[in-house]
């Protein structure tokens, strides 16, 4: 890759700093560009600076939640493509997101390894 292109980046949306950040060092650690947001509108913003290969969504977020993002996302064409891996803590996230189409789903707690895993599993490999 020469130094003029640019990686599409890995874009994580929590509204919890904490977990933002362990996902951004974690994935930063493996090699992948990252931006992040804290909410679902900071979120659609920065699709539109850059596509990101790859949305880690969490769905209970304040302002605009995850489920309206993937709304947003999916009714684009756009966007339609972009991979995403729903993150939720909420028990009933996976019935309700089978209708969104989403790529992957991670229950909070997640594991580690299962979230770089489906990273890589979605067609993005760190450089």
């Amino acid at each position: 890759m020469s130094a003029m292109e640019r990686v599409s980046p890995v874009l994580i949306v929590d509204d919890d700093p904490t977990v933002l950040e362990m996902m951004e060092v974690l994935l930063s650690g493996e090699g992948y560009d990252v931006v992040t947001a804290c909410n679902g509108i900071e979120a659609l913003d920065r699709v539109n600076g850059q596509r990101p290969a790859v949305i880690i969504l969490d769905m209970c977020m304040p302002v605009l939640d995850g489920y309206s993002v993937i709304g947003q996302l999916r009714s684009q064409e756009k966007t339609r493509s972009i991979p995403i891996i729903a993150i939720s803590a909420d028990s009933n996230a996976r019935q309700r997101l089978a209708a969104l189409h989403v790529d992957s789903y991670l229950a909070k707690p997640f594991d580690i390894d299962r979230l770089v895993n489906s990273v890589r599993t979605l067609g993005y490999n760190a450089t």
